[in-house]
């Protein structure tokens, strides 16, 4: 039954988005306000990738789920509507790709073909500066994310509680505070890549 329903999901999803291109609006938007760190280079993880990580790192009915980067909205969606969580929030700092996420909310809600999605939330920002602390899982593709970057966001990591899990492409949490739960090959919009899923142990 689970299989069934996310096959829905993804399937209407996937429908919702078929005629956007958010590498475009991505990309236009970073033009327009002369962005030249590579770290906003877009990319999405692909949905049964997604679910597949997600499954490992054991959501829990009433959780938060948290998306950094969250891009298009097409990750958040689909961890609200496929899991019991009592929040999913994605956080984007490109405001066109923010507004797409609110667009695409509605919507799928309008289309009534699955459950309305209530629980999720899309926020313009920047993740550096928002507090997820009350976060149970967070997704974050950090593919693209190096250096100061890296540094400042392992250390909001490394503050999160005991208990917390947090999956990854491509980066390594270094630190002995966090147990490796899963590391593998997971597909991302372009191939296959590294993924992990880490909880946080003390």
């Amino acid at each position: 039954m689970r299989v069934n329903h996310y096959q829905r999901v993804k399937q209407v999803i996937a429908n919702a988005y078929k005629n956007i291109n958010p590498t475009y609006l991505s990309k236009q938007a970073r033009d327009e306000l002369g962005i030249t760190d590579e770290s906003f280079i877009y990319g999405e993880i692909d949905a049964q990738s997604l679910l597949n990580l997600i499954e490992i790192a054991h959501p829990i009915e009433g959780e938060i789920f948290y998306d950094l980067g969250s891009g298009s909205g097409r990750a958040a969606l689909i961890a609200g509507a496929c899991f019991p969580f009592k929040r999913v929030v994605g956080i984007e700092y490109l405001s066109p790709l923010s507004l797409l996420s609110q667009n695409q909310l509605c919507a799928i809600n309008s289309l009534k073909l699955i459950d309305e999605i209530t629980n999720v939330e899309f926020i313009n920002g920047d993740f550096f500066q928002v507090d997820f602390s009350q976060a149970n899982i967070i997704f974050f593709n950090a593919t693209a994310c190096r250096n100061q970057n890296w540094e400042s966001i392992l250390e909001k990591f490394l503050a999160m509680p005991i208990g917390t899990r947090i999956i990854l492409t491509t980066q390594r949490l270094p630190s002995p505070s966090f147990e490796v739960c899963y590391e593998g090959l997971q597909l991302m919009s372009w191939g296959m890549n590294s993924s992990y899923v880490y909880k946080k142990i003390k």
